[in-house]
């Protein structure tokens, strides 16, 4: 009993706040329903600051019954060296034999062709 409760106090601050499914402010949602957790993840676009600008990013939320949320925890942000450098839109995450694959537009501010 007493391991148990020192792990609950340990992992306190990892829950992150509670949130009401009205409390969710996020645009195309891609929820995974996991069997083995009984967990759902719900995964959106957002944003993280580095070095003084807006990188984009996914975030995900948990919950066990759909109504009451977890969260956020970033889960991917645009790597520093990457040549795109716009949002991150529509991510998914799919399991495939026993290992989860993220699915995502990322979108750069780059100029292709110069206008003549």
């Amino acid at each position: 009993m007493r391991k148990n409760l020192i792990l609950l106090l340990l992992c306190l601050p990892l829950l992150g706040k509670a949130l009401s499914l009205k409390e969710l402010n996020v645009r195309d949602p891609f929820i995974l329903a996991d069997e083995r957790s009984r967990t759902y993840y719900l995964y959106c676009s957002s944003s993280v600051e580095r070095d003084g600008r807006e990188v984009g990013s996914v975030a995900v939320y948990q919950s066990s019954d759909l109504l009451d949320w977890q969260g956020p925890e970033q889960v991917f942000a645009v790597p520093g060296d990457n040549w795109l450098t716009g949002r991150v839109w529509a991510p998914e995450v799919h399991c495939y034999k026993g290992k989860y694959y993220l699915f995502a537009t990322l979108n750069t501010d780059m100029e292709w062709k110069k206008r003549r």
